[in-house]
């Protein structure tokens, strides 16, 4: 039986703020979850809780049949789940391949070179493999961190904003990579996506789940959250008309 990434009545609060309340959430493998909602509604606090960077006050995660809760990162990275962060968390003064090492020695029944080869031609940076990470334009950087991730071969992987600072074409092309991903050829992996790139979510995702102060909004497939009207609301505000709704998040 596949393994399932699940998130049970989670909550999280930072002093009098409650920053995650009951949340529940389940991704399977070979599946792209969109996770949006208005800044401060809670979508890097999940993601930071679920790969063991906070600990939440209340609730369970698991991954497959195993209760991770309050696990610390790296003992929920070598369970199989990768994740990049809302700005590239890299090694700059180590070159590409380097930095793509690293990602691959967390998974350490790979063939290291091998592995390195593959990453370089996938992500389109064999011409760079010998250059600094610190020395790369912000696209590159942003690549290179999920490249990264990637090297672990991670049954789950969750991507924060990994599209922020990209332009048109770095984006589409990113959007491609990821869908890839999810391909049993490929990784075969579930894909937790943050994203404020709506247009880019509606395309990607088979699901998408909506937070709002803390709690869960909506989930459904992306034609149903585009016409939901609580979340146009909260993206929009209350006086945008419902003529509207079907251009609102797309």
């Amino acid at each position: 039986m596949p393994k399932t990434l699940q998130v049970k009545k989670l909550s999280k609060r930072f002093s009098g703020l409650q920053a995650l309340s009951n949340v529940n959430l389940q991704l399977e493998k070979e599946e792209i979850m969109g996770l949006i909602g208005p800044n401060g509604s809670g979508k890097t606090t999940l993601i930071n809780s679920i790969s063991g960077v906070l600990h939440p006050e209340a609730g369970s995660i698991s991954i497959g049949n195993m209760d991770v809760t309050g696990w610390k990162s790296d003992k929920i990275a070598r369970l199989g789940l990768a994740r990049t962060f809302q700005t590239a968390r890299l090694f700059f003064s180590l070159t590409v391949i380097e930095n793509l090492e690293l990602g691959i020695m967390a998974a350490s029944r790979y063939d290291v070179d091998d592995k390195v080869d593959e990453l370089l031609n996938r992500f389109g940076l064999e011409r760079w493999a010998m250059d600094r990470a610190g020395t790369l334009a912000y696209g590159l950087q942003r690549r290179l961190e999920i490249a990264r991730a990637v090297g672990s071969n991670p049954e789950f992987l969750l991507l924060d904003e990994p599209a922020a600072g990209l332009n048109e074409d770095e984006s589409e092309n990113l959007l491609q990579l990821i869908r890839g991903f999810r391909d049993p050829a490929g990784l075969g992996c579930g894909i937790l996506i943050v994203e404020h790139d709506l247009a880019m979510i509606m395309r990607l995702c088979d699901r998408v789940h909506v937070l709002n102060e803390g709690q869960t909004l909506a989930e459904g497939s992306p034609e149903a959250v585009r016409s939901n009207h609580a979340v146009v609301e909260a993206y929009m505000g209350k006086r945008y008309t419902a003529s509207d709704h079907g251009s609102a998040l797309t």
